[in-house]
């Protein structure tokens, strides 16, 4: 039975950059990370106690040594501005998705970026039986894999 969760394995990417077509066509699809410090992201932004601060997407290059565009609170509309200005949004890959498979956007690869997390799976052990939890952490473990 898992009590607390069972690490299934690391994400295989929890963000990348992505950029338009014709961005990545500019910037290039595998990039050194000093090339993105003159490229124009889109910044994450939180509103708090009124207040708009910047938020933290995750990105490795971290907010202060990038050149701060658009900025919107979701991930939704920051892809959406990226398709439409050219500006680079760092995003969960599984939120571009759909947009790279239509060719809307694209991910760009970056030298010496692991942006991959650690995955866990956690269940309520009362309510779902350990047989049960053994054969998702099986299949979770496998799809990894592929």
């Amino acid at each position: 039975m898992i009590t607390r969760g069972s690490q299934v394995g690391r994400s295989p990417e929890a963000g990348s950059g992505i950029a338009s077509p014709r961005a990545a066509r500019e910037l290039g699809r595998k990039v050194r990370p000093e090339r993105l410090r003159d490229a124009t992201f889109i910044g994450p932004i939180y509103s708090y106690l009124g207040q708009v601060i910047p938020g933290d997407d995750g990105c490795p290059l971290p907010h202060g040594q990038r050149r701060i565009g658009h900025e919107t609170q979701t991930a939704a509309l920051a892809l959406e501005l990226a398709h439409r200005t050219g500006q680079l949004v760092f995003a969960p890959a599984i939120a571009a998705r759909p947009w790279v498979e239509r060719g809307a956007l694209v991910e760009i690869e970056v030298d010496a970026w692991d942006v991959r997390e650690p995955l866990y799976l956690a269940c309520d052990g009362e309510r779902v039986r350990a047989r049960v939890q053994r054969a998702i952490l099986s299949a979770l473990r496998a799809s990894l894999r592929e």
